[in-house]
């Protein structure tokens, strides 16, 4: 299982002098079976993007707390061979997302792991 580590979006709008700009996206290649962490909780949400290039398949967030409908109910998401998607985790303070024995960490697993990478930046 790979934690990847927290990368930060740099907000440049009320900068009125230099700012560093064009973070490299720090993507791990998805671990097999049980899945992996990201940070959240921090900011205004986490912004989790997908990319896969040759193997389709799906992917699952885990969640923890009941969602509105008063069931616990995963975010599951199917990828084309060649696709990219964004997945947007609101920070809203419930916890949802938040692992017991990872507090601070969402978790995802994905269903194929050849071409596919996952990353995770943090909106401030």
């Amino acid at each position: 299982m790979a934690t990847l580590a927290r990368l930060t979006a740099i907000d440049v709008n009320g900068k009125f002098q230099g700012a560093v700009f064009g973070q490299s996206r720090a993507s791990v290649t998805p671990t097999a079976g049980t899945g992996d962490l990201f940070p959240i909780g921090s900011g205004q949400g986490t912004l989790v993007t997908l990319r896969t290039s040759g193997t389709g398949g799906t992917y699952t967030i885990d969640t923890v707390l009941p969602s509105s409908y008063g069931v616990d109910l995963d975010i599951v998401g199917t990828m084309a061979a060649t696709d990219e998607q964004f997945i947007w985790l609101d920070n809203d303070g419930s916890g949802r997302f938040d692992q017991a024995a990872n507090p601070g960490y969402a978790k995802i697993t994905c269903s194929a792991v050849t071409g596919w990478t996952v990353a995770a930046v943090t909106i401030p």
